[in-house]
């Protein structure tokens, strides 16, 4: 029932254009499942545990796994946390977790970026265009603009 109600906190939260739409769901949902694996260490594994710890490396891991956010990431929950003895535990989770992401899909930002067709360049070069000069596609002489150009000399270039 618990994450069923974060789920749909990020379901509603997603679509809407406002500041932490999907970051925050995200870090709440990794916070959790972190603590609920760091009280099931503690239980039945060793006692001398903070569940906390693990709260805050799970949240680091399920952004990481969506977002595929690396070092920038890393830094955050650092400043966030103000401990920097999880540093290394945090970078292994963002290693871990980005890696495996990357093999069942892409970031869900790319996702949202082309579901709202905006422009995205891609990591690498397509074939057709590996071997193309910049000079064989600009037109010549090259239009330029004064310094302060008009709006109707502007139009005439375009």
């Amino acid at each position: 029932m618990f994450f069923l109600i974060w789920y749909s906190f990020t379901v509603v939260t997603y679509g809407t254009m406002v500041p932490a739409g999907i970051f925050l769901p995200g870090i709440l949902i990794g916070c959790s499942l972190g603590r609920m694996v760091g009280i099931f260490i503690e239980e039945t594994i060793i006692r001398e545990i903070k569940p906390s710890t693990y709260a805050i490396i799970g949240s680091a891991a399920i952004l990481a796994g969506y977002t595929r956010l690396s070092f920038s990431l890393a830094v955050i929950m650092l400043e966030t946390t103000e401990n920097v003895g999880l540093f290394l535990p945090i970078i292994f989770a963002l290693v871990v977790s980005f890696g495996i992401g990357g093999i069942f899909n892409r970031s869900l930002y790319i996702g949202a970026v082309r579901s709202k067709s905006i422009p995205f360049l891609v990591e690498n070069i397509p074939e057709c265009n590996k071997n193309i000069n910049a000079g064989q596609i600009m037109s010549s002489p090259a239009f330029t603009l004064r310094e302060c150009p008009t709006v109707k000399t502007i139009l005439e270039g375009l």
